[in-house]
């Protein structure tokens, strides 16, 4: 089967070129990664999350890659949202970031053949949606330091800072790319008062990381239904380039997951039209999403 991609000509523009490039259309980022797992029968309900595939099944993962290119994506994130050092020794692998990091990113490379970018995933060290959770400022610092120097020796097209839950550690992600000379995109869960889950609004947000010139802001992780709202408000903030990936449903407050239109590829797809129209240049799903909603982003919206 040939694999749905990006031209290469396409290909030979830096993220920044192809991001900037309107007419080329919005670009296609992949799906999950955990929830794909777990609908494909692998346990990620346990310490290490989906970094765990990284050893006990790595195939399993370059599969959920190599659908996610079939269906159509731009930009394939590398798993690597678990493997800094205090996830790993969580369950038992401690001194292995630097080797997990590199596996990651060169998985998806390999499911990408050379025809779409690769990026990486700078996630939260402490728990994610708990702003209790977050370490102090110089473990922080240390980190995401380390973490950057391991995706700039991969010399990944872009780092993912995502799913932060503290502006304040968003910042040190951030700083910590920066030094090491790669790109940044950022992209925040919400609350439903549409703030960073430590209170920080989305104005102030984007103010903290605009010193950054990240090649796009935006959403992840947040029910469909929320997205027109929230960026109506980042857009009076910045013109920078919008990333939205958004999820399937919603968590309850008694941690049950409700389905919402974004389980729809056909609703989910219609709703990202409007998207498109508020300056969102990347578009992926979130949890519980699957291939077939970028199969259908692909069939819709790409030029």
């Amino acid at each position: 089967m040939e694999l749905a991609h990006i031209s290469q000509s396409q290909y030979k523009l830096s993220l920044q070129e192809r991001i900037c490039d309107v007419d080329l259309g919005v670009l296609i980022l992949d799906g999950p990664t955990g929830t794909e797992l777990a609908a494909r029968g692998f346990d990620v309900d346990q310490p290490g999350w989906s970094a765990r595939v990284l050893v006990e099944d790595p195939d399993l993962l370059l599969q959920v890659h190599r659908d996610y290119i079939i269906a159509g994506a731009d930009i394939l994130t590398a798993n690597t949202f678990r493997t800094h050092e205090k996830n790993l020794e969580s369950w038992g692998q401690p001194g292995r970031s630097e080797e997990l990091t590199l596996q990651a990113i060169q998985i998806a490379r390999d499911a990408a053949q050379g025809k779409a970018y690769v990026v990486s995933s700078l996630a939260p060290v402490g728990d994610c949606y708990s702003p209790e959770d977050v370490p102090g400022r110089k473990y922080l610092i240390r980190a995401h330091q380390q973490m950057a120097q391991y995706m700039a020796k991969a010399d990944v097209d872009a780092v993912l800072v995502e799913t932060h839950v503290s502006c304040e550690e968003l910042v040190i992600a951030c700083e910590a790319v920066k030094e090491v000379g790669l790109r940044v995109i950022v992209s925040v869960p919400i609350t439903s008062e549409r703030t960073m889950f430590d209170g920080t609004s989305l104005k102030q947000m984007v103010a903290s990381v605009e010193k950054f010139s990240p090649l796009a802001v935006g959403l992840n992780c947040l029910p469909v239904e929320e997205v027109n709202f929230a960026l109506d408000e980042m857009n009076q903030a910045s013109a920078f380039p919008k990333i939205v990936y958004a999820n399937s449903g919603r968590m309850l407050a008694n941690h049950q997951w409700e389905p919402t239109c974004g389980a729809n590829p056909d609703q989910h797809t219609e709703l990202a039209k409007s998207w498109i129209q508020k300056n969102v240049r990347i578009l992926g799903g979130c949890c519980g999403t699957t291939p077939a909603l970028i199969a259908k982003f692909t069939e819709q919206l790409k030029p």
